[in-house]
């Protein structure tokens, strides 16, 4: 079989994993990651290169698996406005939020884990 340089390849296929990417994800910025994304691993698998048929298989294969991966990553996040939004079920309430003056620091800590304690003493002392 005939091997396949990956400039080739980039040159081949950018264009279209890009329209697939955008297709996906409606973000050009997101759509240019995953598409450099799905490029390095395919470069990592250097035996792809030695089989051109299924090199494009496997790049739009990539590349959508990679977009699952982000889009599982951001459903953990949630951003800050509905985590302080009452209208959001499940969400802290602005005036439950104390202004960081009105914290007593002894009363935070003994909240805390007795782990946390310990992360936050180590930085307290570092920044000193």
């Amino acid at each position: 079989m005939n091997s396949i340089s990956v400039e080739e390849l980039i040159e081949q296929h950018y264009e279209g994993l890009f329209r697939f990417a955008l297709s996906l994800s409606r973000d050009r910025d997101l759509s240019s990651d995953l598409v450099q994304q799905t490029f390095f691993l395919m470069v990592s698998k250097a035996r792809l290169l030695r089989q051109p048929r299924r090199a494009k298989s496997y790049l739009f294969t990539t590349l959508y698996r990679e977009f699952l991966k982000h889009q599982r990553k951001e459903s953990r996040v949630l951003p800050i406005e509905e985590v302080i939004d009452p209208t959001v079920s499940g969400s802290v309430a602005s005036s439950d939020i104390l202004p960081f003056e009105a914290c007593d620091g002894n009363a935070a800590l003994a909240a805390l884990h007795s782990p946390w304690f310990w992360v936050l003493l180590t930085l307290s002392l570092g920044a000193g």
